[in-house]
């Protein structure tokens, strides 16, 4: 039977991976076992289905103990985050290939990071206080399976990742499927080899033809608001979690947000929070600007909300494609000035957004505006095209077959990699028995070479090699390093030829 060591990082990687064990699960002969790195994690597999372990119950700082103790065939993880990384490593050291399902549509994020030293001095030290016992398990695992060298030029690494690219810098060795080509080459820009990237498409977005969405009245009900009314929805990202935004760049985003759907009173505006922020947060912003007719809401279907909605507005979150596959317009919101790194609004399928006193402008025209709407639908149809691999819901199925090859690839090459130790031991053996020499013969060499030594060297005359401790020396090289280092040892100068 085949083990998958499963440990995500968040929310959407559970989803989509309780999607591709199912599809795994149609071959009796796979064990799936899930690691939590925390409280939240573990409720969330319990919730799709799995019976998770916790990180904590074993016990140890070195995952490479784990890794020996649950001897997977793949590990399936993300990159961000020290304990991940450290069980890649861990894996790899072992020969056990790694995988990582991409949550969306990815690009060169290094553009939102332009970090000052005073920054990077804050982010080591929350870096510190928040992924201590991280920090210590990835030293520990790095330090069981490299040499000193590798050691440092590896936490030389891990410095430079936490502190200034935390979600960007790649783990060598770990194989990613992504969403679409555009995907790829984003990656590839990261610097991840051309090879180790996969299309296979999201199994997450499976679900938009595997599933018939609730009524769109049905949902305005669930979130408590009249059936008559729209919804436009506010897609959140973790921008301040991630050290990318401020907590005033936040509050500037939901009070925009408010004030442009004032404007349009037969609107609801919607907050959809990510599964990594806090609905109290939002709360407290909104009490902070005097609103209380805002919904705020984290746990509800985001598909039949996008459903449900008549525009979706966001930043850059995979959500806006998403909006996209259910023919809903976009309004990326970019107040920061840096460059829209996801490229909704530059393909033309979004419109961009800059200033807070445009944004119920835009509103209007992605609601009203005949032209810029069929603008929009065909910039839309592009974009999806270009950038989602066959929605033809088989992306688990193609994830599950990438696994299987993947298992199947580390086993040709553990295969292979027992081979060339055979012939190399079997090489080494037949030199050995060629090169042997009787003891008499390597006596005599022995002699006539330290003759020369004595020639040019006469107070070495002392010097001598008790014949018992040339134990198994076969070659005359070996002897000649075994006399150096008597030289050596006995302060004197080593010969030179």
């Amino acid at each position: 039977m085949a083990k998958i060591l499963f440990v995500p990082t968040n929310s959407r990687e559970v989803t989509q991976f309780s999607l591709v064990k199912h599809e795994l699960g149609r071959e009796p002969d796979w064990d799936v076992l899930s690691i939590a790195l925390n409280d939240k994690m573990e409720l969330l597999l319990h919730q799709e289905g799995f019976s998770p372990k916790r990180i904590a119950d074993y016990r140890t700082w070195d995952l490479l103990n784990i890794i020996k103790q649950e001897k997977p065939e793949i590990l399936i993880t993300d990159f961000v985050g020290p304990i991940p990384n450290a069980l890649i490593y861990a894996a790899n050291h072992a020969g056990i290939p790694c995988l990582q399902i991409d949550d969306g549509v990815t690009s060169e994020r290094l553009a939102l990071e332009k970090v000052s030293l005073g920054q990077s001095l804050l982010r080591i030290m929350r870096g510190l206080l928040k992924h201590i016992r991280g920090l210590s398990c990835l030293l520990v695992t790095l330090m069981a399976i490299e040499n000193p060298l590798q050691f440092m030029a590896k936490v030389k690494e891990e410095i430079r990742r936490y502190v200034f690219h935390p979600y960007t810098s790649y783990t060598e060795g770990l194989n990613i499927a992504v969403l679409s080509q555009f995907a790829k080459d984003a990656y590839i820009s990261m610097g991840v080899p051309p090879e180790r990237v996969f299309i296979t498409g999201q199994p997450r977005f499976d679900l938009i033809w595997q599933k018939k969405p609730k009524p769109k009245e049905q949902v305005l009900i669930e979130l408590g608001m009249p059936e008559t009314k729209g919804v436009i929805v506010l897609a959140t990202q973790p921008l301040v979690k991630m050290r990318i935004w401020t907590e005033r760049q936040r509050e500037q985003l939901v009070q925009a947000a408010v004030s442009a759907v004032k404007e349009f009173p037969d609107k609801q505006l919607v907050i959809k929070l990510h599964p990594d922020e806090s609905i109290e947060t939002y709360r407290e912003i909104l009490t902070k600007i005097g609103e209380d007719k805002v919904i705020v809401c984290r746990d509800v279907n985001l598909y039949e909300l996008l459903n449900a909605c008549d525009l979706l507005m966001t930043v850059h979150s995979t959500v806006g494609l998403e909006a996209m596959l259910f023919a809903k317009p976009v309004i990326v919101v970019n107040f920061t000035g840096r460059p829209c790194v996801m490229g909704y609004a530059e393909s033309g399928a979004a419109i961009n957004v800059c200033k807070e006193e445009d944004l119920a402008p835009a509103i209007w025209k992605a609601l009203y505006d005949p032209q810029i709407r069929e603008e929009l639908t065909q910039y839309r149809k592009k974009f999806i095209n270009e950038h989602v691999y066959k929605l033809d819901g088989q992306a688990s199925k193609r994830v599950a077959e990438l696994i299987v090859e993947l298992i199947k690839k580390a086993k040709v090459s553990e295969g292979e990699a027992r081979n060339i130790k055979v012939k190399m031991a079997n090489q080494t053996a037949s030199n050995s028995s060629e090169e042997t020499k009787s003891l008499s013969a390597i006596v005599r060499e022995e002699r006539q070479f330290f003759d020369r030594i004595a020639l040019r060297y006469d107070n070495m005359v002392g010097l001598c090699l008790p014949i018992e401790e040339l134990g198994t020396v076969r070659r005359v090289n070996d002897l000649k390093k075994i006399i150096n280092y008597y030289v050596y040892r006995h302060n004197r100068k080593p010969p030179s030829s």
